[in-house]
C-alpha cells in the first residue's frame, strides 16, 4: 500500500513538472505553437556569434529566432531565421549583425538609410541582405596600433615641450631685465589706453555726440554706394587708359626714338641758351653793353619815348590820309568838284565847324568858285 502510494507521489510529481516545463515554454515563447512563423532567408559576409535561436528583433522587441545557418557558394553565410507573422518588415530596412562584449550576437531590422528604396513589405521568398556591425573588441584591436601611434606622439611631444620649457627657461632668465622693462611699458601703455578710452568716452559720451555718430553710421551705406561708382568709374577710366596705353606699348620702339631725337634737340637748344647767357653776361659784347651799360640803356629808352611821341602826332596824319584815301578811292570825281565848288567836305576849313562854312562863304567876298580850299590857297 505504501509502495502505491508512493509510485503515485512520485507520478503525480513527474507530471506536474512536465506541465510546468511545458507552461514555462509557452511562457517564453521557445515554442512556435502560439505564434505563426514563416522562415526568412538572409545574406551576410559573416555571422560572428550567430548560433541557432539567436535572438531576432525589431526596433528592440523579439520579432524571431534563427532557425539554422549555413555557407554559401560565394563564401557567404546564409542566416534561416524564423519569423513571427504580422510583424511589418519593409524594403528600405536592413537586417543587422550586433554583437556585444559577452559574445552574444543579436539580428535586428534597422532602417537602411537609403532613399531609393521603397517602403513597401518584403519579398519573403528572396534573400534579403544584411550587413554586419563592427565588434567592439575587434575595434579595439584595430584601434591598438594607432593607439600606440598617438602614445608615441603624445611622448615626443611632451619630450620637445620639456625642451621648450628648458629655452624658454634659459631665454626668460638671460633676458628678465628687458622682460621687467617691457612689463613696465606695457603697464605705461594700459594706463595710457585707459587715459584715453576715458577721453573718448567724454567725447562721445553726450547726446549730441552720439546723434552725429548715429548719423554717420546711417549716411554709410550711401558713402559706400558712391564709393562703388566711383570704383566703377574709375575702372572705366583704368580701361581707358589701357586703351590708351596698348598702342604706345605696341608703338614704343618708334616713340622712344622720337623721344631720344627731341632729347638731342632739346639738349641742341639747351646749349644755344647757354651761350646765349654767356653772351648776355659779357660786358664787352652787344647784349652785355644793352644789360650792364646804364647810359645806352637811357639812350635807348630816351629813343623810345621820343618815338612814342611821334607816332601819337602822326595818328591824326595817318588817319586824315587813310579817310582822303578811301574817299579818293570811293567818289574821286566829287572830291574835285568839292575843290572848285564851295561845299562842306571832308573837316571843312581849319578852325571852323561845319555850321560856321555857310556863314563864312557868305561873309568873304570875291570867294568866287575857289571853294573850301580858298583859306588853304589864297590868291596871290
Amino acid at each position: 500500500m505504501e509502495d502505491r502510494v508512493l509510485h503515485f507521489r512520485v507520478g503525480l510529481m513527474a507530471a506536474a513538472s512536465v506541465l510546468i516545463a511545458v507552461i514555462l515554454a509557452l511562457f517564453f515563447g521557445e515554442m512556435p505553437v502560439l505564434h505563426r512563423t514563416y522562415l526568412l532567408r538572409i545574406r551576410f559576409p559573416q555571422a560572428p556569434g550567430v548560433t541557432a535561436d539567436t535572438p531576432v528583433r525589431k526596433s528592440g522587441i523579439l520579432i524571431g529566432r534563427v532557425a539554422r545557418h549555413e555557407f554559401a557558394d560565394d563564401g557567404s553565410v546564409i542566416v534561416t531565421a524564423r519569423i513571427n507573422e504580422g510583424v511589418p518588415l519593409k524594403q528600405n530596412e536592413v537586417c543587422r549583425i550586433r554583437g556585444s562584449l559577452l559574445g552574444d550576437a543579436v539580428l535586428e531590422f534597422v532602417p537602411s538609410g537609403d532613399p531609393r528604396k521603397p517602403d513597401t513589405p518584403i519579398d519573403r521568398q528572396a534573400i534579403q541582405e544584411g550587413i554586419v556591425a563592427l565588434d567592439p573588441l575587434e575595434a579595439v584591436a584595430d584601434m591598438r596600433i594607432d593607439l600606440k601611434r598617438a602614445i608615441d606622439s603624445i611622448v615626443n611631444t611632451s619630450d620637445k615641450f620639456g625642451q621648450t620649457a628648458q629655452r624658454v627657461d634659459g631665454i626668460l632668465k638671460q633676458n628678465e631685465d628687458r622682460i621687467n622693462r617691457m612689463i613696465t611699458m606695457a603697464e605705461d601703455s594700459l594706463t595710457l589706453s585707459q587715459r584715453t578710452f576715458a577721453n573718448l568716452n567724454k567725447m562721445i559720451g553726450d547726446d549730441q555726440s552720439r546723434q552725429q555718430i548715429a548719423k554717420a553710421i546711417e549716411q554709410l551705406p550711401e558713402l559706400v554706394a558712391s564709393t562703388h561708382r566711383a570704383v566703377e568709374q574709375l575702372d572705366r577710366v583704368l580701361e581707358d587708359v589701357q586703351g590708351f596705353t596698348r598702342p604706345l606699348g605696341q608703338r614704343g620702339p618708334e616713340l622712344v626714338g622720337r623721344m631720344e631725337q627731341t632729347l638731342s634737340k632739346l639738349d641742341a637748344t639747351l646749349g644755344e641758351l647757354q651761350l646765349f647767357a654767356q653772351a648776355l653776361n659779357n660786358n664787352t659784347g652787344t647784349l652785355g653793353q644793352l644789360v650792364h651799360n646804364r647810359e645806352l640803356y637811357d639812350r635807348l629808352n630816351s629813343t623810345i619815348a621820343n618815338l612814342e611821341a611821334v607816332s601819337e602826332r602822326l595818328r591824326p596824319i595817318v588817319e586824315d590820309a587813310r579817310i582822303f584815301s578811301d574817299k579818293v578811292a570811293r567818289h574821286p570825281g566829287v572830291i574835285v568838284r568839292d575843290a572848285v565848288r564851295p561845299q562842306a567836305g571832308f573837316k571843312g576849313v581849319p578852325g571852323m565847324s561845319p555850321e560856321e562854312v555857310p556863314i563864312y562863304q557868305s561873309q568873304t567876298p570875291g570867294l568866287g568858285n575857289r571853294g573850301l580850299l580858298a583859306p588853304l590857297f589864297p590868291s596871290r
